[in-house]
């Protein structure tokens, strides 16, 4: 039984590692900031339909702000959405700087926010024993090849 308990706990051990590997590209975002950056996404929708900039680039840039407005919905948001918005965006600089600097300057502020909390670490832990069925205050016995069986 306890062999099996420690591939159980080392199974486990291997997918916390995998989630916060996963996490480490993932940031939660609250109620607040969600709004927040729904809100900063209406203002600048309309600056990007009207900005002197090609088709192509607009509706690149545009795809990418409606791919952010839907991620930021999620559970964890990933946080290459805003960098390839923003890259999208200095795209776009070049050709129309001054209509471009009010999207700079609110995207400044998300990508700010986001810097800060992906910083976050989350700790990793294992579940309670409770989760594998043991009881946590059940003594472990130890494992045949870790008793010594020679005679004193």
């Amino acid at each position: 039984m306890f062999q099996l308990t420690k591939f159980e706990i080392e199974t486990k051990q291997i997918d916390l590692l995998k989630q916060r590997m996963e996490n480490k590209a993932t940031i939660e975002l609250d109620d607040t900031w969600r709004a927040k950056i729904h809100a900063y996404v209406a203002h600048i929708r309309p600056i990007i339909e009207k900005a002197p900039i090609a088709q192509g680039l607009r509706d690149s840039i545009l795809e990418k702000l409606n791919g952010l407005a839907k991620e930021i919905d999620r559970s964890r948001t990933r946080v290459r959405v805003f960098g390839d918005l923003l890259i999208e965006v200095c795209g776009a600089m070049g050709t129309a700087a001054k209509e471009m600097k009010p999207v700079v300057a609110l995207l400044e502020k998300i990508v700010g926010a986001v810097v800060r909390l992906h910083g976050v670490e989350h700790p990793l832990a294992l579940p309670p024993p409770e989760e594998f069925g043991l009881d946590a205050s059940e003594p472990v016995a130890p494992h045949p090849s870790e008793t010594d069986t020679r005679e004193a």
